[in-house]
């Protein structure tokens, strides 16, 4: 069976996110398997490093925006599917953590930084990949958590 892996940082303004992914990109990760996920709009400098941004409006969070990895997986209309078969009631943001190998009891931690107007950025493939990932943004002055599921 796939292991589900993905790792998370979250950061105060576009600008940090914006390091970070000069960081993942300086060592050689793909940027393919990376996303953005934040209340505000994304800086320019990352909407162009990463393909396809989208913009949703989420109950209790209000304007959600995604670009990268993330926006791909909302065009899935098969994973949705099957998360609503089983019959959990979620918001967007939710369920696109919970795809993508978030525990449930690490979602609401999530969900609030971006209600507290922080920024996700995730990092979403194989294990290898991720954990090279993680490594690449982990530092003293940041944190980095490794989801599996």
């Amino acid at each position: 069976m796939k292991q589900n892996i993905s790792c998370i940082s979250i950061y105060s303004n576009s600008q940090e996110s914006l390091r970070a992914i000069d960081a993942l990109q300086a060592a050689d990760c793909d940027l393919q398997n990376i996303s953005i996920m934040a209340k505000q709009k994304c800086c320019e400098g990352v909407d162009d490093l990463l393909t396809l941004s989208s913009s949703f409006e989420v109950a209790e969070i209000g304007l959600l925006n995604l670009a990268g990895n993330m926006a791909n997986l909302l065009n899935n209309e098969l994973l949705f599917d099957t998360f609503d078969n089983l019959h959990l009631q979620a918001n967007l943001l939710q369920k696109v953590l919970f795809i993508i190998g978030v525990p449930a009891a690490n979602i609401n931690e999530y969900e609030q930084a971006v209600k507290d107007n922080k920024i996700l950025l995730l990092v979403h493939g194989k294990q290898q990949e991720v954990e090279y990932a993680c490594e690449a943004l982990h530092s003293e002055m940041q944190q980095v958590t490794v989801h599996r599921a």
